[in-house]
This record gives structure tokens, sequence and C-alpha cells, in this order.
């Protein structure tokens, strides 16, 4: 799991859109086998709402909200 989060890493680059989808993803596998809290933390459940919130202008910047992914991804990810 650790390459493919590198993987994601590397895909979403600085690009906004593709962060937002990819946080999107981590919600849906968070707590899974795939995520488990024990390893990658509780985060993953909150991912996404950074990007809600910045789009809905209430708190932060798409900006921030990829900038927070790209943290995490840092954070949690390996490559090869």
């Amino acid at each position: 799991m650790r390459q493919c989060l590198a993987e994601v890493r590397r895909w979403i680059g600085e690009d906004a859109n593709r962060a937002e989808r990819a946080a999107k993803f981590m919600y849906s596998l968070a707590g899974t086998d795939f995520l488990p809290e024990a390893v990658f933390g509780f985060e993953p459940y909150s991912l996404d709402d950074h990007f809600y919130l910045a789009l809905s202008g209430i708190y932060g910047t798409p900006h921030e909200a990829l900038a927070r992914l790209q943290e995490w991804l840092d954070k949690h990810s390996f490559s090869n």
C-alpha cells in the first residue's frame, strides 16, 4: 500500500482536482485492511473534508487542502 500511496502522490502532482479525487478515495479506504487506523491513523477520514470546506469557501483554500494531502502521502508512502 505504501508504494501505491507514492504512485498516488506522483499522479496528483500539483493538481487540486486530482488531489480531491484521491482524498475521496483515501476516505473510502480508511479503516479497511488497505488503510488500517492502527497504521495510517484517522486522518484519511478527514482528507476529503479539507477539500469540501475549501471549495465551499468555509475554511482554507484548495491549495492548502492539496498541501495537507501531499504531506500525509509523503509521510505514509515510500517509493523504490
